[in-house]
Protein backbone atom coordinates (compact mmCIF):
# COMPACT_ATOMS: atom_id res chain seq x y z
CA UNK A 1 0.00 0.00 0.00
CA UNK A 2 1.18 3.60 -0.61
CA UNK A 3 2.90 4.96 2.52
CA UNK A 4 0.85 8.19 2.65
CA UNK A 5 -2.74 9.38 2.25
CA UNK A 6 -2.06 12.87 0.88
CA UNK A 7 0.47 14.80 -1.16
CA UNK A 8 1.77 14.31 -4.71
CA UNK A 9 4.90 12.26 -5.31
CA UNK A 10 7.10 13.37 -8.20
CA UNK A 11 9.82 10.92 -9.32
CA UNK A 12 12.33 10.86 -12.18
CA UNK A 13 14.63 7.87 -12.73
CA UNK A 14 17.36 6.99 -15.19
CA UNK A 15 17.36 3.36 -16.36
CA UNK A 16 20.22 1.70 -18.19
CA UNK A 17 19.63 -1.79 -19.60
CA UNK A 18 22.44 -3.52 -21.48
CA UNK A 19 22.06 -3.17 -25.24
CA UNK A 20 19.51 -0.34 -25.00
CA UNK A 21 19.72 3.43 -24.92
CA UNK A 22 19.34 4.88 -21.40
CA UNK A 23 15.74 5.78 -20.61
CA UNK A 24 14.08 8.30 -18.32
CA UNK A 25 10.97 7.45 -16.32
CA UNK A 26 8.92 10.32 -14.89
CA UNK A 27 5.94 9.75 -12.61
CA UNK A 28 3.46 11.95 -10.75
CA UNK A 29 1.18 10.18 -8.27
CA UNK A 30 -1.46 11.79 -6.06
CA UNK A 31 -1.78 9.83 -2.81
CA UNK A 32 -5.24 11.30 -2.13
CA UNK A 33 -8.33 9.78 -3.80
CA UNK A 34 -9.13 9.53 -6.67
CA UNK A 35 -5.36 9.05 -7.14
CA UNK A 36 -4.40 11.13 -10.15
CA UNK A 37 -1.50 9.68 -12.10
CA UNK A 38 0.91 10.66 -14.87
CA UNK A 39 3.68 8.41 -16.22
CA UNK A 40 6.14 9.15 -19.03
CA UNK A 41 8.91 7.13 -20.64
CA UNK A 42 11.44 8.61 -23.07
CA UNK A 43 14.97 7.98 -24.30
CA UNK A 44 17.58 10.03 -22.48
CA UNK A 45 18.27 13.34 -24.20
CA UNK A 46 15.14 13.10 -26.37
CA UNK A 47 12.00 15.21 -26.16
CA UNK A 48 9.78 12.64 -27.87
CA UNK A 49 7.78 10.51 -25.44
CA UNK A 50 7.79 6.78 -26.13
CA UNK A 51 4.95 5.93 -23.77
CA UNK A 52 2.77 8.05 -21.50
CA UNK A 53 -0.30 7.61 -19.31
CA UNK A 54 -2.35 10.33 -17.71
CA UNK A 55 -5.53 10.10 -15.68
CA UNK A 56 -7.41 12.25 -13.21
CA UNK A 57 -8.50 9.02 -11.53
CA UNK A 58 -12.03 9.28 -12.87
CA UNK A 59 -13.52 7.45 -15.83
CA UNK A 60 -10.90 8.15 -18.52
CA UNK A 61 -7.29 7.05 -18.98
CA UNK A 62 -5.32 8.93 -21.65
CA UNK A 63 -2.42 7.33 -23.51
CA UNK A 64 0.28 8.55 -25.84
CA UNK A 65 2.21 5.71 -27.48
CA UNK A 66 5.03 5.91 -29.98
CA UNK A 67 5.08 2.94 -32.33
CA UNK A 68 8.62 1.99 -33.28
CA UNK A 69 7.45 0.42 -36.57
CA UNK A 70 5.73 3.64 -37.64
CA UNK A 71 8.01 5.74 -39.86
CA UNK A 72 5.87 8.85 -39.36
CA UNK A 73 7.22 9.25 -35.84
CA UNK A 74 3.81 10.52 -34.71
CA UNK A 75 2.54 9.10 -31.43
CA UNK A 76 -0.84 7.43 -31.14
CA UNK A 77 -3.32 9.13 -28.81
CA UNK A 78 -5.91 6.93 -27.12
CA UNK A 79 -8.58 7.82 -24.58
CA UNK A 80 -9.95 4.76 -22.80
CA UNK A 81 -13.36 5.16 -21.20
CA UNK A 82 -13.37 2.87 -18.16
CA UNK A 83 -16.43 0.83 -17.29
CA UNK A 84 -18.42 2.15 -14.30
CA UNK A 85 -16.71 1.46 -10.99
CA UNK A 86 -13.42 0.39 -12.58
CA UNK A 87 -11.32 3.33 -11.42
CA UNK A 88 -10.24 1.75 -8.12
CA UNK A 89 -9.01 -1.43 -9.82
CA UNK A 90 -7.37 0.32 -12.78
CA UNK A 91 -5.21 2.85 -10.92
CA UNK A 92 -2.95 0.32 -9.12
CA UNK A 93 -2.34 -1.47 -12.43
CA UNK A 94 -1.47 1.79 -14.16
CA UNK A 95 0.84 2.69 -11.29
CA UNK A 96 2.90 -0.40 -12.18
CA UNK A 97 2.58 0.16 -15.94
CA UNK A 98 6.33 0.04 -16.66
CA UNK A 99 7.06 -3.05 -14.55
CA UNK A 100 7.92 -6.26 -16.45
CA UNK A 101 4.89 -8.16 -15.19
CA UNK A 102 2.17 -7.52 -17.74
CA UNK A 103 1.17 -9.92 -20.50
CA UNK A 104 -0.04 -7.38 -23.03
CA UNK A 105 2.55 -4.67 -22.46
CA UNK A 106 5.31 -4.49 -25.07
CA UNK A 107 8.73 -5.27 -23.54
CA UNK A 108 10.02 -1.97 -24.95
CA UNK A 109 7.74 -0.24 -22.44
CA UNK A 110 8.79 -2.30 -19.39
CA UNK A 111 12.03 -0.71 -18.15
CA UNK A 112 11.11 -0.53 -14.46
CA UNK A 113 13.75 -3.09 -13.49
CA UNK A 114 13.80 -1.91 -9.88
CA UNK A 115 11.27 -4.64 -9.08
CA UNK A 116 13.67 -7.31 -10.39
CA UNK A 117 16.50 -6.05 -8.17
CA UNK A 118 14.24 -5.89 -5.12
CA UNK A 119 13.16 -9.49 -5.69
CA UNK A 120 16.77 -10.60 -6.16
CA UNK A 121 17.74 -8.86 -2.93
CA UNK A 122 15.11 -10.90 -1.10
CA UNK A 123 16.17 -14.09 -2.86
CA UNK A 124 19.82 -13.56 -1.88
CA UNK A 125 19.19 -12.50 1.72
CA UNK A 126 20.33 -8.88 1.42
CA UNK A 127 21.79 -7.41 4.59
CA UNK A 128 21.29 -3.92 6.01
CA UNK A 129 24.57 -2.01 5.70
CA UNK A 130 23.45 1.27 7.21
CA UNK A 131 21.98 4.56 6.05
CA UNK A 132 22.92 6.89 3.24
CA UNK A 133 21.72 10.11 1.59
CA UNK A 134 20.59 9.91 -2.04
CA UNK A 135 19.08 12.85 -3.92
CA UNK A 136 18.48 14.60 -0.62
CA UNK A 137 16.55 11.65 0.80
CA UNK A 138 17.48 9.41 3.73
CA UNK A 139 17.92 5.89 2.43
CA UNK A 140 18.48 2.44 3.86
CA UNK A 141 21.51 0.78 2.24
CA UNK A 142 21.12 -2.94 1.49
CA UNK A 143 23.72 -5.24 -0.03
CA UNK A 144 24.03 -8.72 -1.52
CA UNK A 145 26.24 -10.60 -3.97
CA UNK A 146 25.25 -12.46 -7.13
CA UNK A 147 26.80 -13.96 -10.25
CA UNK A 148 23.76 -13.25 -12.43
CA UNK A 149 22.01 -9.89 -12.49
CA UNK A 150 18.39 -9.43 -13.60
CA UNK A 151 17.96 -9.70 -17.40
CA UNK A 152 21.30 -11.49 -17.80
CA UNK A 153 20.99 -14.77 -19.71
CA UNK A 154 23.72 -16.64 -17.82
CA UNK A 155 25.90 -16.37 -14.74
CA UNK A 156 29.20 -14.49 -14.84
CA UNK A 157 31.60 -13.10 -12.29
CA UNK A 158 30.50 -12.52 -8.72
CA UNK A 159 29.33 -8.94 -8.13
CA UNK A 160 28.18 -6.90 -5.17
CA UNK A 161 24.85 -5.11 -5.50
CA UNK A 162 23.93 -2.13 -3.32
CA UNK A 163 20.35 -0.89 -3.06
CA UNK A 164 19.38 2.49 -1.63
CA UNK A 165 15.74 2.47 -0.48
CA UNK A 166 13.96 5.64 0.65
CA UNK A 167 13.27 5.12 4.35
CA UNK A 168 9.97 7.06 4.23
CA UNK A 169 8.56 6.58 0.74
CA UNK A 170 9.86 3.01 0.24
CA UNK A 171 11.02 3.86 -3.27
CA UNK A 172 14.16 2.21 -4.64
CA UNK A 173 16.37 5.22 -5.29
CA UNK A 174 19.51 3.65 -6.67
CA UNK A 175 21.07 0.33 -7.68
CA UNK A 176 24.88 0.18 -7.74
CA UNK A 177 26.69 -2.88 -9.11
CA UNK A 178 30.35 -3.43 -8.16
CA UNK A 179 32.67 -6.07 -9.58
CA UNK A 180 34.38 -8.10 -6.85
CA UNK A 181 37.29 -9.48 -8.88
CA UNK A 182 40.92 -8.40 -8.72
CA UNK A 183 41.91 -4.99 -10.00
CA UNK A 184 40.09 -1.69 -9.89
CA UNK A 185 36.39 -2.00 -9.06
CA UNK A 186 34.04 -0.51 -11.64
CA UNK A 187 30.61 0.73 -10.55
CA UNK A 188 27.54 0.75 -12.79
CA UNK A 189 24.13 2.12 -11.89
CA UNK A 190 21.35 0.46 -13.89
CA UNK A 191 18.72 2.29 -11.81
CA UNK A 192 19.23 5.79 -10.43
CA UNK A 193 16.95 8.51 -9.14
CA UNK A 194 17.48 11.95 -10.64
CA UNK A 195 14.80 13.77 -8.69
CA UNK A 196 12.22 12.82 -6.09
CA UNK A 197 9.95 15.22 -4.23
CA UNK A 198 6.82 15.06 -2.15
CA UNK A 199 4.67 18.03 -3.15
CA UNK A 200 1.65 19.45 -1.39
CA UNK A 201 -0.29 19.59 -4.66
CA UNK A 202 -0.02 19.55 -8.44
CA UNK A 203 -1.99 21.28 -11.17
CA UNK A 204 -4.89 19.33 -12.66
CA UNK A 205 -3.43 19.86 -16.15
CA UNK A 206 -0.48 17.68 -15.23
CA UNK A 207 -2.82 14.68 -15.33
CA UNK A 208 -4.37 15.27 -18.76
CA UNK A 209 -3.04 15.82 -22.26
CA UNK A 210 -5.83 18.26 -23.01
CA UNK A 211 -7.65 18.63 -26.31
CA UNK A 212 -5.99 17.31 -29.41
CA UNK A 213 -6.65 15.96 -32.86
CA UNK A 214 -6.50 12.33 -33.97
CA UNK A 215 -7.49 10.94 -30.57
CA UNK A 216 -8.86 7.41 -30.69
CA UNK A 217 -11.66 6.87 -28.18
CA UNK A 218 -11.92 3.33 -26.81
CA UNK A 219 -14.84 1.94 -24.81
CA UNK A 220 -15.78 -1.45 -23.49
CA UNK A 221 -13.53 -3.83 -21.54
CA UNK A 222 -9.87 -3.64 -22.56
CA UNK A 223 -6.42 -4.13 -21.11
CA UNK A 224 -5.59 -0.87 -19.33
CA UNK A 225 -1.94 -1.33 -20.33
CA UNK A 226 -2.52 -2.04 -24.02
CA UNK A 227 -5.82 -0.40 -24.95
CA UNK A 228 -4.94 -0.44 -28.66
CA UNK A 229 -5.36 -4.21 -28.77
CA UNK A 230 -8.59 -4.94 -30.68
CA UNK A 231 -11.79 -5.76 -28.86
CA UNK A 232 -10.84 -9.34 -27.96
CA UNK A 233 -12.82 -9.26 -24.74
CA UNK A 234 -16.22 -10.70 -24.02
CA UNK A 235 -18.40 -11.97 -21.19
CA UNK A 236 -17.87 -15.12 -19.19
CA UNK A 237 -21.39 -16.11 -20.16
CA UNK A 238 -20.52 -16.15 -23.85
CA UNK A 239 -17.35 -18.10 -23.16
CA UNK A 240 -19.28 -20.69 -21.15
CA UNK A 241 -21.92 -21.08 -23.88
CA UNK A 242 -19.61 -21.15 -26.87
CA UNK A 243 -16.41 -22.81 -25.61
CA UNK A 244 -15.81 -26.09 -27.40
CA UNK A 245 -13.92 -27.72 -24.54
CA UNK A 246 -14.97 -25.93 -21.37
CA UNK A 247 -13.33 -23.12 -19.45
CA UNK A 248 -11.36 -23.15 -16.19
CA UNK A 249 -11.33 -20.03 -14.00
CA UNK A 250 -9.03 -19.46 -10.98
CA UNK A 251 -10.93 -18.54 -7.83
CA UNK A 252 -7.63 -17.34 -6.29
CA UNK A 253 -6.27 -14.94 -8.93
CA UNK A 254 -3.81 -12.13 -8.13
CA UNK A 255 -5.21 -9.86 -5.41
CA UNK A 256 -7.33 -6.96 -6.70
CA UNK A 257 -6.48 -7.81 -10.32
CA UNK A 258 -8.69 -6.83 -13.27
CA UNK A 259 -10.02 -10.05 -14.77
CA UNK A 260 -10.94 -10.15 -18.47
CA UNK A 261 -12.24 -12.92 -20.73
CA UNK A 262 -10.38 -13.25 -24.03
CA UNK A 263 -12.14 -14.25 -27.24
CA UNK A 264 -9.23 -15.73 -29.19
CA UNK A 265 -11.16 -16.02 -32.47
CA UNK A 266 -8.78 -18.65 -33.76
CA UNK A 267 -9.31 -22.10 -35.17
CA UNK A 268 -5.96 -23.43 -33.92
CA UNK A 269 -6.88 -23.49 -30.24
CA UNK A 270 -9.03 -26.32 -28.91
CA UNK A 271 -11.07 -23.67 -27.06
CA UNK A 272 -11.66 -20.12 -28.24
CA UNK A 273 -11.48 -18.44 -24.85
CA UNK A 274 -8.90 -17.52 -22.27
CA UNK A 275 -8.48 -15.27 -19.25
CA UNK A 276 -6.14 -12.46 -18.27
CA UNK A 277 -5.74 -10.83 -14.86
CA UNK A 278 -3.86 -7.53 -14.60
CA UNK A 279 -2.68 -6.66 -11.10
CA UNK A 280 -0.32 -4.14 -9.56
CA UNK A 281 2.43 -6.63 -8.73
CA UNK A 282 1.17 -9.82 -10.36
CA UNK A 283 -0.47 -10.72 -13.65
CA UNK A 284 -1.88 -14.00 -14.87
CA UNK A 285 -2.67 -15.32 -18.34
CA UNK A 286 -4.59 -18.53 -19.08
CA UNK A 287 -4.89 -19.80 -22.64
CA UNK A 288 -6.01 -23.11 -24.08
CA UNK A 289 -3.25 -25.38 -25.36
CA UNK A 290 -1.73 -25.35 -27.88
CA UNK A 291 -1.00 -21.69 -27.34
CA UNK A 292 2.20 -19.84 -26.62
CA UNK A 293 4.39 -22.86 -25.82
CA UNK A 294 7.35 -23.49 -28.12
CA UNK A 295 10.01 -26.10 -28.79
CA UNK A 296 12.55 -24.46 -26.45
CA UNK A 297 10.51 -25.23 -23.33
CA UNK A 298 12.13 -27.69 -20.92
CA UNK A 299 9.95 -29.07 -18.14
CA UNK A 300 10.95 -29.47 -14.50
CA UNK A 301 10.93 -33.12 -13.48
CA UNK A 302 7.71 -35.14 -13.47
CA UNK A 303 4.10 -34.07 -13.54
CA UNK A 304 2.71 -32.99 -10.20
CA UNK A 305 -0.81 -32.90 -8.84
CA UNK A 306 -2.99 -30.77 -6.61
CA UNK A 307 -6.58 -31.88 -6.05
CA UNK A 308 -8.01 -33.15 -9.35
CA UNK A 309 -5.48 -31.25 -11.46
CA UNK A 310 -2.20 -32.39 -12.98
CA UNK A 311 0.41 -29.83 -13.98
CA UNK A 312 4.02 -29.37 -14.99
CA UNK A 313 6.14 -26.24 -14.63
CA UNK A 314 8.67 -25.12 -17.21
CA UNK A 315 12.26 -24.26 -16.41
CA UNK A 316 13.17 -20.57 -16.56
CA UNK A 317 12.36 -18.93 -19.89
CA UNK A 318 14.57 -16.11 -21.14
CA UNK A 319 11.54 -14.10 -22.22
CA UNK A 320 9.73 -14.53 -18.89
CA UNK A 321 11.88 -12.67 -16.34
CA UNK A 322 10.19 -12.84 -12.97
CA UNK A 323 7.54 -15.26 -14.18
CA UNK A 324 6.56 -18.91 -14.48
CA UNK A 325 4.96 -20.97 -17.22
CA UNK A 326 2.94 -24.12 -16.55
CA UNK A 327 0.58 -26.50 -18.34
CA UNK A 328 -2.47 -27.86 -16.49
CA UNK A 329 -5.24 -30.38 -17.09
CA UNK A 330 -8.03 -31.99 -15.09
CA UNK A 331 -7.39 -35.66 -14.35
CA UNK A 332 -10.66 -36.63 -16.09
CA UNK A 333 -9.94 -34.65 -19.28
CA UNK A 334 -6.20 -34.91 -20.09
CA UNK A 335 -6.91 -33.88 -23.70
CA UNK A 336 -8.04 -30.41 -22.53
CA UNK A 337 -4.94 -28.57 -21.39
CA UNK A 338 -4.52 -24.99 -20.27
CA UNK A 339 -1.31 -22.96 -20.43
CA UNK A 340 -0.73 -20.58 -17.51
CA UNK A 341 1.72 -17.70 -17.32
CA UNK A 342 2.24 -15.99 -13.96
CA UNK A 343 4.25 -12.76 -13.67
CA UNK A 344 5.32 -11.97 -10.09
CA UNK A 345 8.61 -10.09 -10.13
CA UNK A 346 8.69 -9.01 -6.47
CA UNK A 347 8.53 -12.57 -5.14
CA UNK A 348 11.31 -15.08 -4.63
CA UNK A 349 11.40 -18.16 -6.87
CA UNK A 350 9.90 -20.30 -4.11
CA UNK A 351 7.10 -17.83 -3.41
CA UNK A 352 6.34 -17.52 -7.11
CA UNK A 353 6.07 -21.28 -7.55
CA UNK A 354 3.78 -21.60 -4.53
CA UNK A 355 1.62 -18.80 -5.93
CA UNK A 356 1.31 -20.70 -9.21
CA UNK A 357 0.39 -23.91 -7.37
CA UNK A 358 -2.30 -21.98 -5.45
CA UNK A 359 -3.73 -20.74 -8.76
CA UNK A 360 -3.83 -24.30 -10.15
CA UNK A 361 -5.49 -25.63 -7.00
CA UNK A 362 -8.16 -22.92 -7.23
CA UNK A 363 -9.21 -23.69 -10.81
CA UNK A 364 -12.92 -24.22 -11.20
CA UNK A 365 -14.91 -25.30 -14.27
CA UNK A 366 -17.27 -22.59 -15.46
CA UNK A 367 -20.83 -23.92 -15.73
CA UNK A 368 -24.25 -22.53 -16.50
CA UNK A 369 -24.98 -22.69 -12.77
CA UNK A 370 -21.98 -20.65 -11.53
CA UNK A 371 -21.19 -18.38 -14.47
CA UNK A 372 -23.21 -15.42 -13.21
CA UNK A 373 -21.53 -15.47 -9.80
CA UNK A 374 -18.05 -15.83 -11.31
CA UNK A 375 -18.65 -12.94 -13.74
CA UNK A 376 -19.02 -10.59 -10.77
CA UNK A 377 -15.30 -10.93 -10.07
CA UNK A 378 -14.38 -9.90 -13.65
CA UNK A 379 -14.52 -6.56 -15.43
CA UNK A 380 -18.14 -5.69 -16.11
CA UNK A 381 -19.50 -5.46 -19.63
CA UNK A 382 -22.26 -3.36 -21.21
CA UNK A 383 -25.71 -4.80 -20.58
CA UNK A 384 -25.97 -5.90 -24.21
CA UNK A 385 -23.05 -8.26 -23.62
CA UNK A 386 -19.83 -8.58 -25.56
CA UNK A 387 -17.12 -6.04 -26.16
CA UNK A 388 -17.75 -3.17 -28.55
Amino acid sequence: QPPRSQGVLYERYRVEIAGKAPQIITRWYDYAPPHRLAVELRDEGQDAVNYAIRTTGRDIVEYQIRRFDDDSGQPTRINYQLSPGEDAAAIPVLRSALMPIHAFQDAAYQPEINSLYLAQARENGATLLGRSSVAGRTALLLGYTTAQLPLEQQAGELRQVLLAVDSELRALLEVTVLSTGTGESVATRPWRVEQIELLAQAEEGQFSFGAGSSVQVVTGPRSVLAPSIPALFTSLGEAQRESRSGLLLPTAPPTDARGLVLNLRGERASSRYGLIYEGEFQSLLLLPAPGFESNDIRWQGQERSTGPFRYRIAEALDRLEGGLFAQVYHQDTPERRVNIMLWDTLSTAGEREQRLIDVVASLQPVTAENVEALQRDLVSLPSAGGAP
